[in-house]
């Protein structure tokens, strides 16, 4: 059987410079990543570890890393889609519990779960589970918690996630909450952005 291959636009953030590659579909994401380094000169910054293959989306909320050891094939890539290839590591500002402002390299391909625990071992935190953060949009600062205060229900999700197998299925984002009732009309999602508290 021949070998699938899919060209795709490979778009180097750092230079805003896009090549047009082509790749076989049952290419590791690693492997790819090390192809663009060899064959596009602009990709080459700081360690390899530090970068990775990002698929944007019109939704920001929607855009999402590739993980190294998945095939490109997994992500149904189809030939003329665009990828980014950038730094997956940045500095992080994070409010911590006592008001002082931390900063902490946090890689941006984590999950939440993940980005969690690292916080927290890089400030000197235990129980990593007990906290969550919120999120600052206009300056991207974080803002340390405890569960104890009012659960989001998108920090629910996410503790869901990380505690019980069954229920990671495709991406965070297209799963939720749903409150069911008696009456099949009057069930209703939870939404991501109100507390746990707000649906009594």
């Amino acid at each position: 059987m021949a070998t699938q291959t899919v060209s795709l636009k490979i778009n180097i953030t750092k230079t805003n410079n896009i090549k047009t590659m082509q790749f076989e579909e049952s290419m590791m994401v690693f492997d790819a990543c090390r192809l663009i380094r060899e064959r596009v000169p602009d990709a080459v910054q700081g360690q390899p570890t530090e970068c990775g293959l990002f698929k944007p989306d019109e939704d920001p909320t929607k855009g999402r890393w590739l993980e190294m050891g998945r095939t490109l094939e997994y992500y149904h890539l189809k030939s003329g889609d665009m990828l980014e290839y950038r730094k997956k590591i940045r500095a992080l500002r994070v409010r911590t519990l006592d008001g002082s402002i931390k900063t902490v390299l946090v890689d941006d391909s984590n999950t939440v779960a993940e980005l969690t625990k690292t916080v927290c071992a890089r400030i000197g935190l235990a129980n990593h589970e007990e906290f969550s953060f919120t999120v600052d949009e206009e300056t991207s600062e974080m803002t340390m918690r405890r569960f104890e205060e009012p659960m989001m229900v998108f920090d629910e999700c996410c503790l869901i996630r990380e505690r019980v197998p069954d229920a990671v299925q495709g991406q965070p984002t297209e799963c939720g909450l749903f409150k069911p009732d008696e009456d099949p009309t009057k069930g209703r999602w939870l939404e991501m952005g109100r507390t746990l508290e707000y649906y009594h």
